[in-house]
């Protein structure tokens, strides 16, 4: 007999592998299963509790008409088209509100961060609008994001075709001294400094999109101004040439405005530096100048020119809290402030009877905090590190992170009750259920019930041997 001993082993060796498996793919099974109806649960339950229960988040705005006139706008769940009244707590009517338009504006940003250099914000794509049209597409170089050069290729061939830098197109790459330094001001941002008249793209698209921007009368649709130092170029797409348009002293920021005059749109060019505005219309002569101080750091500034001859300058700071606080500034047409009114607003107001939610299992949660603060775009500023950004997250969803741990360690401190009850001393399962939190405890909890209870109180282990029959029975 002891020559099947090994192939009894082997036996009982694949009978224990198998019955482990089949243990491990149930508890995943019931696992999982839970969790989705969970979802779906919360999912449901939470649409009805602010259906019903809750005070609907509410953002506020402020907004600027094309009459020139500021009114303060409003948005939440409950009226998704909004509502507008004016900076004295007038309402707009519903039928008024539908025939308000928004003000050109030109945008300036104050901040003296330099966001790192990764490939989207090293390329900006554009076109020069031909029947076999070419995309151009604007490349900080990857070593020195303060020069770029416009990199030319076939639409059809997608064969490189040229560049354009400060010596106009060559078809050959140019060297780095031809390249467009675009200085400090614009650090890392391929489209920073890039005015065109028409077409603009996503950093993420794979060719130049296009939106609905009617061209200027006095700007092709393959125009481009670029800021370039103290220097602003315009280039012609289409003939492939450039031209000095402006030199200034410390010029700091370009934007633009669009105008109309009668049914014709004009664009206006907006060079910033820290004492004023210039204004230059491509195609007319002359520079218009406003004396005005640049806002702080950490401040953004929109600049609106109404065509009613309104000026206004708006200085946004953000505070903390959800509160943004404006500064409305009137000008007279020398830029020269004639009155000055400051409103605080809500930018998103908070649920009220709101229940506390969270996701009860540790794992799930803090691998989003982790992992999604990683891949995530735009989930925190991209000059952070890996760590910076997963602590930032983290703090941000504290109370979040908190339940689910502390879910994780009741389920845990249950499963290795329950697991001394039946006389195991391993630390696999309460382990494994203590970061798969309520879900890995519902999945054990019907994997392995508890044992039953013997009348004086203790557990039944092992199942009672069955009574032996008295005597000797005799069967005739």
């Amino acid at each position: 007999m002891s020559m099947f001993r090994p192939l009894r082993a082997a036996a009982e060796g694949e009978f224990m592998f198998r019955s482990r498996m089949h243990t491990v793919l149930l508890f995943l099974s019931l696992t999982i299963g839970f969790g989705l109806v969970h979802a779906m649960a919360v999912a449901w339950g939470l649409g009805l509790w602010w259906a019903i229960a809750s005070t609907p988040r509410t953002q506020e705005y402020l907004f600027v008409t094309d009459r020139g006139e500021p009114l303060i706008g409003s948005w939440s769940a409950s009226d998704q088209h909004g509502s507008y009244r004016t900076l004295e707590g007038v309402q707009i009517s519903k039928a008024d509100a539908l025939h308000i338009k928004g003000a050109a504006q030109a945008v300036f940003q104050w901040s003296d961060a330099r966001p790192a250099a990764d490939w989207s914000q090293r390329i900006s794509a554009y076109q020069d609008f031909e029947v076999d049209a070419t995309y151009w597409y604007f490349v900080l170089l990857p070593g020195d994001p303060q020069r770029g050069c416009f990199e030319g290729y076939d639409k059809r061939t997608k064969r490189p075709v040229g560049y354009l830098g400060l010596n106009g197109f060559t078809p050959e790459r140019p060297g780095i001294d031809e390249y467009f330094p675009i200085g400090p001001t614009h650090p890392g941002s391929a489209s920073a400094g890039v005015i065109v008249a028409m077409s603009r793209t996503w950093p993420e698209a794979a060719e130049p999109f296009q939106y609905g921007v009617s061209p200027a009368e006095n700007g092709p649709p393959d125009i481009i101004w670029l800021l370039s130092n103290d220097r602003v170029y315009e280039l012609r797409l289409k003939t492939r040439t450039i031209r000095l348009l402006f030199e200034g002293a410390q010029l700091r920021q370009i934007s633009s405005l669009r105008h109309q005059r009668g049914d014709k749109t004009f664009v206006t060019l907006v060079l910033r530096t820290d004492h004023e505005f210039l204004f230059i219309e491509p195609g007319k002569e002359g520079i218009q100048t406003w004396k005005s101080q640049r806002p702080a750091t950490g401040a953004s500034e929109q600049l609106y020119v109404t065509d009613n001859d309104v000026r206004l300058r708006v200085i946004t700071f953000q505070t903390s809290h959800g509160v943004v606080r404006y500064e409305v500034i009137w000008c007279d047409e020398s830029g020269v402030e004639t009155r000055r009114e400051e409103v605080t607003l809500k930018q998103a107001g908070e649920f009220t009877n709101e229940p506390v939610l969270f996701v009860p299992a540790p794992v799930v949660a803090w691998s989003v905090c982790g992992i999604g603060s990683w891949l995530v775009p735009g989930l925190t500023p991209p000059e952070l590190s890996l760590m910076q950004k997963v602590q930032r997250v983290s703090l941000q969803n504290w109370l979040w992170l908190l339940t689910s741990a502390m879910i994780g360690i009741a389920t845990a401190w249950d499963c290795r009750r329950r697991e001394r009850i039946w006389g195991r001393k391993g630390w696999v399962w309460p382990i494994t259920v203590g970061l798969l939190g309520l879900f890995g405890w519902v999945g054990y909890v019907c994997l392995r019930p508890l044992p039953q209870r013997r009348p004086d109180g203790e557990w039944m282990i092992h199942p009672p041997e069955p009574n032996l029959p008295l005597g000797i029975e005799i069967f005739a």
